[in-house]
C-alpha cells in the first residue's frame, strides 16, 4: 500500500514538475524546452524497447518460444540479414541501430527548430535570440556526440575498402 502511495507522490511531483518547468520555459524562452525533452526522452524510450525486443528476437531459445507462444506471444526467432548486421557492433555498411536513432535526435531537434521559427513568423514576430542559441547548442551537442563517430566509421571502412 505505501508503494502505492509512494507512486501517486512521485507521480504528482513529476506531473508540477513538468507544468511548472513548461510554464518558466515558455515564459523564459517562448519555447516549451521541457516538452521537447520529454518528445526525445519518449522517442529514446521506443528506441531502447525496440534495442530490447532485438534482444529477445534473437535470444530467445526455442523452448522460451514455445512457453511466451502458449500466452498468445509469438516471436520470432529469425530475422532478416538486413536486421541483423544492423544490430550487429559491425553494422549494416557500417551504420548500426544506435547511429539512425542518433541521427534522428538531430533531425528532430532541427524540425522542432524549423517549427519554431516559421511560428514566430506566422504571428508577425522575431525569434528570440535565446531561444535560438539553446536551440543551436542543443543541436550541437547532439551532433558533437553523434557525428565524429559516425564518419570516423565511414572513414575506416572507405579506407579499408580501398586497400
Amino acid at each position: 500500500m505505501s508503494f502505492l502511495l509512494g507512486s501517486q507522490v512521485a507521480s504528482e511531483v513529476l506531473v508540477k514538475g513538468k507544468q511548472k518547468g513548461s510554464q518558466l520555459s515558455t515564459e523564459l524562452f517562448g519555447y516549451d524546452f521541457v516538452n521537447l525533452a520529454v518528445k526525445l526522452l519518449v522517442f529514446a524510450v521506443i528506441a531502447v524497447i525496440i534495442d530490447k525486443l532485438h534482444f529477445v528476437i534473437t535470444g530467445v531459445p526455442n523452448v522460451a518460444a514455445a512457453i511466451l507462444a502458449a500466452f498468445g506471444l509469438n516471436v520470432p526467432t529469425k530475422e532478416p540479414d538486413f536486421m541483423a548486421k544492423l544490430f550487429s557492433p559491425e553494422g549494416f555498411s557500417g551504420i548500426r541501430y544506435w547511429d539512425i536513432i542518433k541521427f534522428a535526435l538531430i533531425i528532430l531537434v532541427a524540425m522542432e527548430w524549423i517549427m519554431y521559427m516559421q511560428a514566430q513568423k506566422k504571428l508577425g514576430g522575431e525569434a528570440s535570440p535565446t531561444t535560438m542559441a539553446v536551440f543551436a547548442l542543443i543541436t550541437f551537442a547532439l551532433t558533437v556526440f553523434t557525428i565524429p563517430e559516425l564518419l570516423a566509421k565511414l572513414r575506416s571502412r572507405v579506407s579499408a575498402g580501398g586497400n
